[in-house]
């Protein structure tokens, strides 16, 4: 996961105000319990020490209701007195969290959030295609090709004339699956489109495979997916995927070649892999890391020693090599998040199951993919 969008939010001075609150609308009460929810947290807060215009800016933003409707959730982060992160999500939190610290708590926003994929999802029938997707910017993809409703059709009928008439209808299909296959091909390729889903009848999917250019359909997920709310169910004989199981399984594979990468680094002569806290600590204040994996163990309260430098990080504050102005203890995935975004490296959050692949020696879940060996 690239974490350049969280630079911003590093750009504020602490101490933050990190707030993960159900916000869901999606029965009677709903308003009601979201400001008791909110209290409990503005409560906590207050206990903690944040301030009054800190905690204000919070409750305007989650105490907003007009941009939400049904399930959701909203991790929201403000200092000195404005909100510098707010996010909206149609899933609740995993859990209710309002922290005041030095550095905000942002794992548990990581953890949850879904690794984003570029792909191109396009629903095929015989006369018109629309694609939707992501781009790799993130920017959302939205384009429909449609065709002229005649000679679309077989009608069923029997005679020469029928049979001259349904082979001018399976020519009209081929042309209009070559032009989708080359809008698809286009889109694919301004996309930087890293899988595609292809939606619809057998016939009319086999078609645009064939038409598609090599390099578009290497990126094809694999399996007959028709339309449907479900995830799974059977056509036939065989299983079908939504677009959304799809991508839930393209992201653990994103997450299986991580740990395989690490496994293969660690296993070198020189290992370009750290493992356990405090290798992991020192590989960071070297600026070595590149890639970090961590187990999620939200019920941690580990903390370590930060100073106001993103490197300064250390379990003791003698590991230092200098003498910060400033030196306190926060919890230790703020601190490792906020040195990631500090030298551009990547996370990839582990769940237990996760964390079982990897095989980490050291029991606390932590592995790390370095630049250069020392």
């Amino acid at each position: 996961m690239e974490l350049s969008f969280l630079k911003p939010l590093y750009q504020s001075s602490g101490p933050f105000a990190s707030v993960y609150l159900d916000v869901g609308r999606d029965h009677q009460n709903a308003g009601r319990e979201i400001a008791l929810r909110w209290r409990a947290a503005r409560e906590a807060l207050t206990r903690q020490g944040a301030d009054e215009p800190t905690l204000d800016a919070l409750g305007a933003v989650l105490l907003r209701g007009r941009d939400v409707s049904g399930p959701a959730g909203r991790v929201a982060i403000a200092a000195q007195g404005r909100v510098v992160f707010d996010d909206l999500s149609a899933d609740p939190p995993s859990q209710q969290i309002a922290r005041w610290a030095r550095l905000p708590h942002i794992l548990p926003y990581l953890a949850q959030r879904r690794l984003p994929i570029p792909y191109v999802h396009v629903r095929v029938g015989r006369v018109s295609a629309d694609f939707d997707g992501v781009d790799a910017d993130g920017a959302a993809i939205e384009h429909r090709v449609e065709f002229d409703e005649h000679l679309a059709h077989k009608t069923g009928g029997g005679g020469w004339a029928q049979r001259r008439y349904d082979a001018t209808v399976e020519e009209t299909w081929r042309r209009n699956a070559a032009e989708v296959a080359g809008e698809l091909d286009t889109i694919a390729a301004r996309a930087g489109a890293e899988l595609i889903i292809i939606d619809g009848d057998p016939k009319e999917r086999a078609s645009l495979l064939e038409s598609l250019a090599t390099a578009t359909r290497s990126l094809v997920a694999d399996g007959f997916t028709p339309s449907t709310p479900q995830d799974r169910h059977t056509v036939g004989s065989r299983e079908a995927e939504s677009p959304t199981a799809i991508l839930a399984a393209a992201r653990e594979r994103h997450r299986d070649q991580d740990v395989e990468e690490f496994h293969r680094r660690r296993g070198q002569e020189a290992p370009l892999a750290a493992e356990g806290l405090e290798q992991v600590l020192r590989a960071f204040r070297e600026a070595r890391v590149e890639h970090l994996l961590v187990v999620d163990h939200p019920e941690t309260s580990q903390e370590l020693w930060i100073g106001p430098d993103p490197l300064d990080i250390a379990s003791s504050p003698e590991e230092l090599a200098r003498k910060p102005e400033w030196l306190e203890r926060d919890r230790v995935d703020a601190a490792l998040v906020r040195a990631l975004v500090a030298t551009d490296a990547k996370l990839t959050v582990l769940s237990q199951e996760g964390a079982t692949k990897a095989a980490f020696e050291s029991a606390d879940g932590l592995g790390a993919l370095l630049r250069f060996t020392v």
